[in-house]
């Protein structure tokens, strides 16, 4: 059985849906968008124009819930590659969208390019326990109007897993759910197999900004699935507890999923965390801290009670380089998180913060990855029943190693390493006494060297092309224009 980390109990999961439900009906949200505010006031919720904030009354949020899918499937760039979003299963993406790359042997970063998101795109397509893409990074070579077709044809080109952008406004998310379309084979082929997730985040405390109800409202419209996630930092934007931190985070996801369901009941849905603490000595946010890890745990049991699937960050480091820091943080936010439910970890390759991105440490993670799944998989019952026959086999002072038994099954029983050494020191200097980040960047150089473009259909590759050239064409002002308010 899958081994689990229980942060709450169901009795202390009951009272934060309870409070949760009085913030929503009591306090209610600041929505951005007047376009969902309407939605919102036609679904029974009480709306207040001049402040802009909605309240949800209990029976809102309960039909709302109603609806969600318990499970669904994502797919990829390559429509054989499937991922079931469903209980007890994990899987893994890198974190953020970082402005900035940490070089190997670089003490300082650098800007973020184009090139640098095709090499983690490429990288990514490669890692075995990566299996699905968040935005790697946010280039700073090419214009922020074009961003996100740039990035969804690299995607396509290079990589056959599943993408993920945040929706930012309706030009941007309409041209990402037309190119989708594109990929997938059409609008209802889009929402039958997507292959991508929409991230929508809202602005903690208690509002959501227009942009990205906009983004929720087309995405859900589409059957894109969305991750809808709160930014809390407990002390400066939630209250200092974690437990009334988690009220309020429950109290932001639940008003989100809810609008989701009021666009389109059904559309597929994480229940997101992106919350942490603030460093009290500079009121900073504080991701490495190890209350980051227990608050996405928390968020993935409220996602249970309520059967939504779960998706939050991990493998999160407020270090600057690749130091004991970063590797100690990281480990300690990943494994917490998996341990305590989280369906998908957004966990890979990020340090300083978000901020910064290392191609190295994307491959470190993807080890550390398969160690957590070998962890979270637990101990297997499957070796019981022939166990005292086996040992009595065996007997005092004998071997295990080359009986059958153990040929047969240590394979799927153990986690082999790929990267990290468990070669004797002397066999490790004769090889040349690479560290782990040495042998990172050789990987992925070796990965390099061997990737090719993906084989895609010469007609959806040029249609998403022509796409591509139509928005490089449009000026900022038509950008913006085409917002609804």
């Amino acid at each position: 059985m899958n081994a689990c980390l229980e942060v709450l109990s169901p009795g202390e999961i009951q009272a934060i849906h309870e409070a949760t439900l009085d913030v929503l009906s009591r306090t209610g949200l600041r929505l951005d968008l007047g376009r969902a505010r309407r939605l919102a006031a036609d679904f029974g919720c009480i709306v207040d124009e001049r402040a802009k904030t909605v309240r949800f009354p209990p029976e809102v949020v309960d039909a709302a819930l109603k609806t969600v899918p318990a499970a669904f499937t994502l797919y990829g760039a390559d429509p054989s590659y499937s991922m079931p979003i469903e209980p007890d299963r994990r899987w893994f993406a890198p974190n953020g969208a970082p402005t900035r790359v940490l070089d190997y042997n670089a003490s300082t970063p650098r800007e973020a390019t184009i090139a640098d998101l095709i090499d983690h795109l490429i990288l990514a397509e490669h890692l075995p326990h990566i299996d699905a893409l968040n935005m790697p990074l946010w280039p700073a070579d090419i214009p922020m109007t074009t961003i996100h077709t740039e990035s969804i044809l690299a995607w396509v080109k290079n990589c056959r897993k599943p993408f993920s952008m945040a929706g930012y406004g309706v030009m941007a998310t309409t041209d990402m759910v037309r190119m989708l379309s594109m990929v997938a084979g059409g609008g209802d082929a889009l929402s039958q197999r997507p292959p991508f997730i929409g991230i929508v985040n809202a602005t903690s405390p208690l509002s959501v900004d227009r942009l990205q109800l906009e983004g929720l409202m087309i995405f859900s419209e589409s059957g894109v699935p969305v991750v809808v996630g709160p930014q809390a930092m407990a002390g400066t934007t939630a209250p200092v507890t974690l437990s009334a931190l988690l009220v309020q985070h429950n109290a932001e996801n639940l008003a989100l999923v809810a609008l989701g369901q009021m666009v389109r009941p059904g559309a597929p849905v994480f229940m997101g965390s992106a919350s942490t603490v603030s460093d009290m000595g500079t009121g900073s946010i504080a991701v490495g801290a190890p209350e980051t890890g227990l608050i996405t745990a928390a968020s993935a049991a409220l996602a249970r009670f309520y059967h939504v699937p779960s998706r939050g960050i991990g493998a999160m480091t407020d270090a600057k380089d690749l130091s004991a820091q970063c590797f100690v943080e990281r480990t300690a936010s990943i494994l917490t998180a998996a341990l305590g439910g989280t369906s998908f970890q957004i966990a890979a390759g990020t340090l300083q913060s978000i901020g910064c991105c290392s191609a190295e440490l994307l491959v470190i993670d993807n080890e550390m990855i398969g160690m957590v799944r070998r962890i979270v998989s637990g101990v297997s019952p499957d070796g019981i029943a022939g166990a005292a026959d086996l040992i009595a086999e065996i007997g005092p002072g004998g071997s295990f190693l080359t009986h059958p038994d153990t040929q047969r099954r240590f394979r799927a029983e153990f986690f082999m390493p790929r990267l990290f050494d468990r070669q004797a020191r002397e066999v490790w200097e004769k090889k040349g006494s690479a560290d782990t980040v040495a042998r990172a960047h050789e990987e992925a150089a070796r990965i390099r060297a061997g990737h090719a473009l993906r084989d895609v259909d010469p007609k959806i590759l040029a249609e998403l092309e022509r796409y591509h050239e139509i928005v490089k064409a449009r000026s900022v002002e038509e950008f913006y224009g085409a917002e609804w308010e």
